[in-house]
């Protein structure tokens, strides 16, 4: 009788060890579901962010290259205009550079609208400090006088802080051909291990404080982005000055 009993009490502790290792099973499972839904969740909400980003990335790229494109160009045309039956020469000069121009630019909208239909920017070369001295250079091609100081070592810069000096320059200056207008230009660029300074001034009268653009809303969004501060506006005597602090090591 004691033998029996003793099974009986045997089977029922393994059955209720049974029942509650599946019940241990079973919630662990769940648990693993629902962490594995919540990881899913959260790389996707995290998958929109990032493309919301890059669309916002995407947009400042195209309102730089089609705003500095239509700057330049707007400038050679006007000229080829003005002297087009004094100088025929120089104002098919001024029609070949504006046309040279426009080929550029073309191939960065093309760069740019193929990343859209790709859906990936990763491999999309971006502008940087290595294409400041042709940004300058058709600057300087639409009439503006533009002097530039690098101080310190710009190989360290690293790719995004590097973008966006380039857009900050370029925008500026495309601000100065279409909107100042200005003679002059100095662009400085100042590199240290921490930061990079970004000046560009012109003797231009430029915006009135608080009419801020898009392009400098962009600008400063750019800036903000990587941690650093942007401020731009008319300073009395010396035209309009936009400065930029880029931490390096954010």
């Amino acid at each position: 009788m004691l033998g029996q009993f003793g099974g009986e009490v045997l089977w029922l502790a393994a059955a209720l060890a049974t029942a509650l290792a599946y019940r241990s099973t079973r919630r662990w499972q769940q648990e693993a579901a629902a962490r594995l839904a919540q990881s899913l969740h959260e790389r996707e909400l995290d998958a929109r962010r990032r493309r919301a980003e890059e669309r916002v990335g995407i947009a400042r790229d195209l309102h730089d290259v089609v705003s500095h494109t239509l700057a330049v160009v707007g400038v050679h045309l006007n000229v080829a205009l003005d002297i087009f039956d004094e100088e025929p020469a120089e104002a098919r000069e001024a029609l070949r550079l504006a046309q040279e121009v426009r080929g550029r630019a073309m191939g960065d909208l093309r760069s740019l609208v193929d990343v859209l239909r790709e859906g990936d920017r990763i491999e999309t070369p971006a502008a940087g400090l290595e294409g400041l001295a042709g940004l300058i250079d058709r600057v300087r091609s639409a009439g503006v006088t533009v002097t530039v100081t690098e101080l310190g070592e710009r190989d360290a810069v690293p790719a995004p802080v590097a973008t966006a000096v380039h857009r900050v320059v370029q925008e500026s200056l495309t601000n100065t051909v279409r909107h100042a207008p200005a003679a002059r230009a100095t662009v400085m660029l100042h590199y240290t291990p921490a930061s990079v300074t970004v000046e560009v001034a012109d003797d231009g009268a430029g915006a009135a404080p608080g009419t801020e653009g898009h392009g400098i809303m962009g600008m400063r969004e750019r800036v903000a982005a990587l941690g650093g501060a942007l401020t731009a506006g008319p300073v009395p005597g010396r035209g309009f000055v936009v400065r930029a602090l880029i931490p390096v090591a954010a």
